[in-house]
């Protein structure tokens, strides 16, 4: 896919990414930041730009672990 298959004219787009903080045992932190630039970088280059939110807390549900939850 290219950059100008994801142009749907002068509408905006919204593309929201929840990076999450911990791995799938919720206790064993992840690199949050290299992940994040990563994101910006790709999201920056295929959409043309992209920002990053500051932290926020949530929840998700881990279906392959047995549907644990797993809190951010």
């Amino acid at each position: 896919m290219e950059a100008s298959d994801l142009q749907v004219g002068r509408k905006a787009v919204l593309v929201v990414l929840f990076v999450p903080s911990v791995e799938r045992d919720g206790v064993t932190a992840i690199n949050q930041d290299y992940w994040v630039g990563e994101a910006l970088e790709t999201l920056g280059r295929l959409f043309g730009g992209a920002t990053a939110f500051p932290r926020a807390r949530g929840a998700w549900r881990d279906d392959e672990m047995g549907g644990v939850l797993v809190k951010e």
